[in-house]
């Protein structure tokens, strides 16, 4: 997956995500991923993280079904685009 900021929203994003919300970084724990971080190159956005758990699915099945990481994203999303990756 490729994502991509849109101009206009770099700005808000960048102050969105300094100060993220306790509740979203806890089920990020939780969820056996660690080191988690979004760098911004231009327009992209660049992810890094490092999972520790031995069922990826399940764990981001519970960060899904988490309301406040559902509304997190939710918010986040109005701020970039998301290109499928080509295989």
């Amino acid at each position: 997956m490729y994502s991509e900021l849109k101009p206009e929203k770099v700005e808000e994003y960048v102050k969105l995500h300094a100060e993220p919300w306790p509740e979203v970084l806890d089920i990020i724990h939780k969820s056996n991923i660690r080191n988690y971080s979004i760098a911004i190159k231009g327009n992209m956005l660049i992810t890094y993280y490092e999972y520790i758990g031995d069922d990826f699915e399940a764990d981001n099945k519970k960060m899904d079904e988490d309301k406040r990481s559902a509304t997190y994203d939710r918010n986040t999303t109005a701020y970039h685009r998301i290109f499928p990756s080509k295989r």
